[in-house]
Parts: C-alpha cells; structure tokens; sequence
C-alpha cells in the first residue's frame, strides 16, 4: 500500500471518510476533486477539478485511489463500503487476507506485508498453508483458517464476526463480488496487479557501476567491490532500491538503504535490508539510523546503542555533528550476530 498521493473519488462528506483517510499509516497527500475540502491535520489537501476517474489518477499521479467501486485504474485501490464500521484503529493493524493458492496472490500478499506493521493477521487459505506468508510478518500474531465453500462469502462472514480493521485482496473483482464484500463495514485493500516478477540478490563486482547511477541521487554513493557487499530489487534489469554493508577495518556498517521515488511505497527497502541481515548475519552491524526509521530496523535486529560504542571508523562519518546526534536526526544501532527470520526470498541459510 502506498499512501504517498491518495486520489479520493468516494465522496469526502460521507461520515467516516475522513476518518478513515487519517488513519491510513503514511498519508502525505489527499487530492478531492471538484474543490472541497478536508480537514486532515498532518495531510496535505489538493484540490482538482472534476473529470474522469482515469484521467484524475493519471493527472494528480496518484499511488492509492478510495472509492465505493473498481474504476479500473491502475493503481492500488482502497474500497469505502456504504455503512462503514465505527473504528479508531489504523487500518493496517488488523488484517485478515484471502490467500489463493497461485503464485501471482502470493507475491501481491508477500509484498502488501513487507509494507506494513500489522498487529494482527488471520489468513483464509486454500490448500495447503504458505509458511513463506508468515515469515512477511514477524512482529504480527498470525491465525490461519481454511476457506470452506465459496470463498467471498466466507470471506464476508469472518470480516463480520472477526472485525478486522482492513480485508485485502490479492485480484480485482467484478461489481457483484464488491457488493458482498463490502457488506461487512470494513475497507477493503486491492493491490495494482504484479506486471512482472521482482528479484531480490546480491550484486556482482561488475554491477556496482549500475547501483552508483542509482545512488546518484542519494548523495552521489559509490559502491567499493573490495569492501563493500550490495544488495538489490530488480524489476527485471532495473535496480529499484539497494542496501549496503560496508566492511571497516574494525567493523561492519549498514547503510546507502535507498529506493527512487518512483518505486517507494511497495517494501523493496524491506526487502532488500532483509537479504542483507540474512547474508551478513555472522557479522555484529551497526548504523547510524534516521530517527524515524528506528522502528523498521528494530524489526531487523537492530537495536539503539551510545555512539561511543560504534567502530570508531564508522564514528567517523558524523564527526561534523559533534555529537548532536538528535539535530542530524539519526540514531546509533547495532545488531549483534544471529541467524534472523527469513524475511525476503534471498535465503542465505540453504
């Protein structure tokens, strides 16, 4: 789910809209067509003129569209029942998921968790249980339950009885099948279909020329193939987010976890931090953290430590911040070496 710019083409005035709308963890910018406003502390708010769903979401580039239906736009889709449940929740606290058995489900499933911090998680599948599914949510508390008829009823009847605070949906789905699931009150997240397959693994000496034109953007980094090992998502030959450890000669570093714009919002930092600890976990990492990011790495290993007890090669790298670390907004963290949980399909362990 990426929340960067939601187009909101449900009418704003509805009762819980907007509600809603603050509860989406991420929300920088809420566009509304046809000039009405909302009062979204924190949010930015754009107003557009009235046009076509299309045109609206391809004018205002918009990475999450909400409304009552499927107006077959390409982009992730949050669908607003009619009698929305009362909640103070953030809607990705509580999921439950339809988990089909194909293949395309289950990385559309994989990739929405890597993106999340869910609470809780129940999961209705068909077949046989995915245990790669679970390891996409570590911290959460996960059930599962096997899908027993009709699955969008089913998945009605437990989004009834279990008040989860989001359903999501790996595939589009016909008007008739909108209507019965949105007859339990709750949201329900649809993600923009997967057009080809991701690949997370590590770069080759001769690749880093294609990870430093990435970095370039992100204060001119280079990669170093005698010291440094690089991680990447391909969307098919391009790089679209990377991650480093850097070896010092009294430590290891973690850092240069960068993702262009255009590709944010879809848990590739996730996934490439994530091969990244699986491959070096023999080794004790340390960063210096953004402020903000504290919790995403936590979940990785990483825990706050004093800056005095960071390698003093990497120590280096803020000697400008005199040791004002909270006005550079970063955070010492380390990770001491153990074998993590699988998070990404990079398994270092086999």
């Amino acid at each position: 789910m990426d929340p960067r710019r939601i187009l909101l083409i449900d009418d704003p005035d509805k009762p819980k809209v907007q509600s809603l709308v603050s509860r989406i963890p991420g929300a920088r910018e809420v566009i509304v067509p046809g000039g009405q406003t909302l009062d979204l502390p924190g949010i930015r708010v754009r107003a557009m003129g009235e046009a076509e769903p299309g045109m609206l979401a391809a004018e205002s580039k918009a990475t999450l569209v909400i409304g009552e239906r499927d107006p077959a736009i390409v982009a992730d889709l949050l669908l607003v029942p009619q009698e929305m449940r009362e909640d103070t929740r953030q809607i990705t606290d509580h999921l439950l998921i339809w988990v089909p058995q194909d293949r395309q489900s289950k990385q559309q499933i994989t990739a929405f968790l890597d993106q999340v911090s869910a609470q809780e998680v129940h999961l209705l599948t068909e077949g046989e249980d995915d245990p790669e599914i679970l390891l996409h949510a570590p911290l959460a508390t996960i059930s599962t339950e096997k899908i027993a008829g009709e699955p969008l009823a089913m998945l009605a009847g437990v989004g009834s009885t279990r008040n989860p605070s989001l359903i999501m949906i790996p595939r589009r789905l016909s008007a008739a099948e909108q209507k019965t699931i949105l007859t339990t009150g709750i949201p329900v997240f649809i993600p923009q279909q997967i057009r080809g397959r991701i690949e997370i693994r590590e770069l080759r000496s001769g690749e880093f020329s294609e990870a430093d034109s990435v970095w370039i953007d992100y204060h001119e980094t280079k990669g170093d193939p005698q010291t440094d090992r690089v991680f990447a998502a391909f969307d098919g030959e391009l790089i679209i987010s990377l991650a480093r450890c850097r070896r010092h000669p009294d430590g290891f570093e973690v850092d240069a976890v960068y993702t262009p714009e255009t590709h944010r919002g879809r848990g590739f930092s996730r996934q490439v931090v994530g091969a990244l600890v699986e491959a070096c976990y023999n080794e004790e990492l340390t960063m210096y953290a953004v402020q903000h990011l504290k919790k995403f790495y936590s979940e990785f290993g990483f825990i706050p430590i004093p800056e005095i007890d960071l390698p003093a090669s990497v120590r280096e790298r803020y000697l400008w911040a005199a040791g004002n670390l909270e006005g550079a907004e970063v955070i010492p963290m380390r990770r001491t070496p153990a074998r993590p949980l699988i998070l990404t399909g990079f398994d270092s362990h086999k």
